[in-house]
């Protein structure tokens, strides 16, 4: 019958069109309600004083196997994408709401969506972004939002906490490389100060300062008391011989017995061996002058290691230096009205393609059956 074959011929036509401009419909539609996106970027990079030259063979290796250079931006871009910069940035600019506030499709939480941290850091992921130039090391960090304000206020942000992290790194860096030196030179003070305690508490005991000089001095003066007391005991002969028992002979007696006495004690203390022998004590003092001169010398050591400690400290102090600083987007990023029909289009011209071929395929297949 006419009406049959006019319904068919109907139904062949609004198939086809169903299939291509329904994907166009739908995109119209959701075009009317979509949120218009604003994408802000910002170049920086992290260097230390001994990065080495960003130019010629370098360059090279560096591009064949990126391990050979500083994984310092590396570790940067995996901070910056980390848990603990999207709960700072959310603390600092409340991120969900702000993207909360988009179209079903974009905004967070999206229906198909948990509210939670976790799912947060996954879909700002795709936000915000953070690319490594092989050669020139430099990190590029492009961010997305629904207002022009909100992306340049997360890469400053951004920023701002990737310079708090390298300052963070760096005080590890002076620690690290400080500590250990300093402690040293720590220990070598305490040693010097005990040394120089020990040798004037020795001093002080003996009062003395320079045994080998005191010993050379008692020396003399026990020649001196020898030669004084040789005179007096021939004072004392002669008294004897002519007056034994006179009051002059008693009182040379007692002037030989007194020199005798200090004659002894000078001698003693000039002659190693002695009760209070001078060689004696300055081997002692020689010894305890011995060990503060290596406890200075140490010291000297130590503070030479802790210059060269703080040498390395400031080559390997890490900056950022920012190339181009977060741009105020002054044009929507998207999305693209004719680019989203146009993608529409290609997609719906593509499933009528492939319903045909399935159709064309089918009657085939039916044909050879019969």
């Amino acid at each position: 019958p006419e009406g049959g074959l006019g319904f068919a011929m109907l139904k062949k036509r609004i198939v086809p069109i169903f299939l291509v401009f329904a994907p166009v419909i739908f995109a119209s539609v959701y075009l009317a309600i979509a949120s218009e996106t604003y994408r802000s970027r910002a170049t920086f990079v992290v260097r230390s004083a001994d990065s080495p030259a960003q130019s010629g063979l370098p360059v090279l290796l560096r591009a064949v196997s990126p391990s050979m250079g500083s994984d310092v931006p590396s570790l940067v871009r995996d901070y910056v994408s980390s848990p603990d910069v999207v709960q700072s940035l959310d603390k600092a600019l409340s991120l969900r709401e702000h993207y909360a506030q988009g179209d079903i499709f974009q905004k967070f939480p999206r229906p198909w969506d948990r509210p939670t941290m976790e799912r947060f850091v996954d879909y700002f992921g795709a936000r915000s972004t953070v690319a490594l130039d092989a050669q020139s090391m430099a990190l590029t960090l492009t961010t997305e939002a629904f207002s022009a304000q909100m992306a340049q206020a997360i890469n400053e942000r951004t920023l701002d906490l990737v310079r708090n992290r390298v300052a963070e790194l760096n005080e590890q860096i002076r620690r690290d490389t400080l500590g250990l030196a300093q402690k040293e030179l720590e220990r070598a003070h305490q040693r010097l100060a005990q040394a120089g305690k020990n040798l004037a508490e020795f001093r002080i005991k003996n009062r003395i300062l320079d045994p080998e000089r005191q010993a050379a001095l008692d020396l003399q003066l026990g020649q001196e008391m020898e030669s004084k007391l040789a005179v007096a005991r021939a004072k004392l002969r002669h008294a004897e011989e002519v007056a034994a028992q006179s009051p002059a002979a008693a009182a040379l007696r007692a002037e030989v017995a007194a020199l005798e006495q200090f004659a002894a004690r000078a001698q003693n203390r000039a002659v190693a061996g002695g009760k209070d022998s001078k060689p004696s004590l300055s081997d002692e003092q020689s010894r305890l002058m011995l060990e503060r001169e290596i406890a200075a010398k140490v010291v000297a050591a130590a503070e030479e290691a802790l210059i060269k400690a703080r040498s390395d400290a400031e080559r390997r102090h890490l900056y950022v230096e920012v190339i181009s600083a977060a741009n105020l987007p002054d044009d929507s990023a998207g999305p693209r009205p004719v680019r989203v029909i146009l993608a529409s289009l290609m997609a719906g011209l593509l499933s009528w393609a492939v319903v045909w071929l399935l159709g064309i395929g089918i009657r085939e297949h039916g044909a050879d059956r019969v």
